[in-house]
């Protein structure tokens, strides 16, 4: 499907319970995939990684940041909208033209240059449905470097179940790592556009005053 012109508009841990009923309904929910974007070639592998998705289905929106006229040329089976302004979005805003694009019940940041495995949203999805009281669920991260011929070193990953407190003192959930509920109260949380560095980070604390968090394991 072609890219459609939309123009933006200005405690502790937590365990999933196995005695809960999931919600079905939940599990068959449209998630609103995030993406900011600078025209980087990245951007085809994070498509890629969205098309082998587990979980259907989705609906992609993609701020053009770099307002350079970005067209996605591939088809798809989503939905893309390209989210595009009349001059260039820091990071923040971006995001904030994101969010106010969003419709879906839960919602999912993946920025160009990261990818995702196939049953990354379904694990996520599932998460949420096990605690309707949470606001947000994540899994563990791997981040990796590529060589020129595409061989992967591991640098670092991110591997920590939930406490407040921590994520309070250090940011150990990647954005795109986390599915959020798009709540009343969610809704209402952006990014601090004074910010271009830690901006996720703000605005997970920002989510985080909303409700509780549930911690995924498993790389994804």
């Amino acid at each position: 499907m072609g890219a459609l012109q939309i123009n933006p508009y200005k405690k502790d841990t937590l365990h999933l319970l196995g005695s809960q009923t999931m919600s079905h309904n939940e599990t068959a929910q449209t998630v609103d995939i995030l993406i900011r974007s600078t025209g980087r070639p990245e951007l085809t592998k994070a498509l890629a990684s969205l098309a082998a998705q587990t979980h259907t289905p989705i609906h992609v929106y993609i701020a053009d940041a770099a307002a350079a006229g970005l067209a996605i040329e591939e088809s798809y089976s989503f939905p893309i909208e390209v989210v595009s302004a009349s001059q260039k979005m820091a990071r923040s805003q971006a995001a904030n033209a994101l969010l106010q694009r969003a419709s879906s019940p839960f919602a999912l940041f993946l920025d160009e240059d990261d990818w995702l495995l196939p049953d990354h949203i379904q694990k996520l999805v599932q998460a949420l449905a096990h605690a309707p009281q949470a606001v947000l669920a994540y899994t563990d991260t791997r981040c990796v470097q590529l060589d020129a011929n595409g061989q992967e070193t591991v640098v670092r990953e991110y591997i920590r179940t939930y406490q407040a407190e921590h994520l309070m003192l250090e940011n150990y959930i990647p954005i795109h790592a986390a599915l959020f509920r798009r709540t009343p109260k969610v809704q209402q949380c952006r990014f601090d556009e004074t910010l271009d560095l830690f901006e996720d980070w703000d605005y997970w604390l920002q989510l985080q005053q909303t409700g509780l968090f549930v911690h995924q394991s498993g790389i994804s």
